[in-house]
């Protein structure tokens, strides 16, 4: 009778210790949730299109700086933009990258470049609505930035350091092994006491991610 006891009473012990590893094999320390199923690990990007807009600004000169006898434009300007990032996607609706931009215009004999360094972060909040918006994301950047504008290759304004700040939508209209592609729309602002750059681009971006 005692032998019977003990051998059920070791049974038991047996199977709680298999359901207990059980429960903690499946355990992911609070850190787990639904795997990727669009875009996870690195990410590199790029965007490039046509750039509408315009500049303005001052030489970077005290005694020049609010007179209009100094004062440089663009007017209505076209030219090319573009940028590039390198970053991770953290989540199936989060990407973060570290990049730099390149807005260019021209108008009015004036030319104006910038270079901006950037902080990039994408969000895809339309996810929720369902896998068919799952290619549709918005972006926003901000950093800093340097930019001038030039006249027969003497500058006519200069912007000193300036703020960057960008916001876009875009979508991912052809996705292939990691690869996405598709139409973008940016605007772009870079400003600072001496100098303003605003423009919006159309044209395209392109990814690459390692996963999902």
């Amino acid at each position: 009778m005692r032998l019977s006891l003990v051998l059920r009473a070791s049974a038991a012990l047996v199977l709680a210790g298999g359901v207990a590893a059980a429960a903690d094999d499946d355990w992911d320390g609070g850190y787990g949730g639904p795997k990727p199923q669009h875009r996870s690990g690195f990410m590199l990007g790029a965007s490039a299109g046509l750039a509408l807009g315009s500049a303005a600004g001052y030489p970077l000169a005290a005694e020049k700086i609010g007179d209009e006898r100094y004062r440089a434009s663009t007017g209505f300007g076209v030219g090319p933009a573009g940028a590039v990032w390198l970053g991770g996607a953290l989540a199936d609706w989060l990407a973060v990258g570290l990049g730099v931009g390149f807005p260019q215009l021209r108008g009015q004999e004036q030319a104006a470049s910038a270079t901006a360094f950037l902080l990039r972060a994408e969000v895809f909040p339309a996810l929720t609505w369902g896998s068919g918006w799952a290619p549709l994301g918005v972006h926003g950047s901000f950093g800093l930035a340097v930019a001038t504008l030039e006249r027969g290759g003497a500058t006519t304004a200069d912007g000193g350091s300036m703020s960057h700040v960008g916001l876009g939508l875009f979508h991912e209209t052809l996705r292939v092994a990691g690869f996405a592609l598709g139409p973008a729309l940016d605007t772009t602002a870079v400003f600072s006491p001496t100098l303003a750059l605003y423009a919006a681009t159309l044209g395209l971006r392109a990814a690459y991610t390692t996963g999902p």
